[in-house]
């Protein structure tokens, strides 16, 4: 039996379909449409490897082999964090996890995200709230912008003016006196936690998470002041490509 690694390894998710994209995913996968000249996977694998996370692992589905060879020239000092596994390609986000699970066990905690999203957390951040809780999952929050016009109002109701792209940091729930975050889709949590996922929960979060929200073993960290950017249709692509302040910054950032 492998010893378990107090380390953290991660799992970055990249196997989908990207049906929402469909017009450019025909010929790449999601993760290798690129903005600003680089791949979307990039921008997650960037951050990852500046974090403490000893291993990334890749559960290949479509067109997997493209995103496989594009890691293995761009990161030929690195490959050695990198793990690639072929998950199938209509294998569900559950499917992915269970398929990967054995390279998993090796580490005591893990992280998990998407490979569609640019953004610039510290992911050791949430790594350090996980390590120094004693919560079985740890989720991390983002401020999210809405793409929909917001007609601002004040007290009165009387409306202030009309905006668009605003950023949102958390909102209020119809018919409750509870406040909502949004889920960035990075989440640090103890690899005990994935043992009995069933391969039939297209969604295993919702049933995962409402479980140690209710044993109150679950955290949350917010990430504030940070670029979030989720591209899940083609209008989010358009708004990123053509966010000359975004541009701007990863020009600084990354290089041109």
């Amino acid at each position: 039996m492998n010893k378990i690694n107090n380390n953290f390894c991660a799992i970055l998710l990249c196997g989908g379909l990207g049906t929402r994209l469909s017009s450019i995913t025909k010929t790449i996968p999601k993760p290798m449409i690129k903005i600003f000249n680089r791949p979307l996977i990039y921008y997650a694998i960037h951050c990852l490897l500046k974090s403490r996370v000893k291993k990334i692992i890749l559960p290949l589905g479509y067109k997997g082999q493209i995103i496989e060879n594009f890691i293995k020239k761009k990161y030929k000092d690195d490959l050695n964090k990198f793990v690639f596994i072929k998950t199938g390609v209509n294998t569900s986000i559950t499917g992915r996890i269970i398929k990967v699970k054995n390279e998993i066990k090796k580490y005591k905690s893990f992280l998990l995200l998407n490979s569609d999203t640019i953004f610039n957390f510290n992911l050791n951040k949430i790594i350090k709230k996980h390590s120094e809780s004693e919560n079985k999952i740890t989720i991390s929050a983002s401020s999210m912008k809405s793409s929909w016009g917001t007609f601002e109002y004040n007290k009165k109701y009387e409306l202030v003016k009309f905006t668009k792209n605003n950023y949102i940091h958390n909102y209020k729930l119809k018919n409750s006196n509870l406040i909502g975050i949004r889920n960035s889709g990075i989440t640090a949590m103890d690899t005990h936690c994935i043992n009995n996922l069933n391969i039939k929960e297209k969604d295993f979060e919702i049933k995962l998470f409402n479980k140690y929200i209710k044993k109150k073993q679950i955290g949350f960290y917010i990430f504030d002041n940070v670029i979030w950017e989720p591209i899940e249709t083609l209008s989010d692509l358009n708004i990123v490509k053509n966010n000359k302040k975004l541009k701007n910054f990863y020009n600084k950032y990354y290089g041109k």
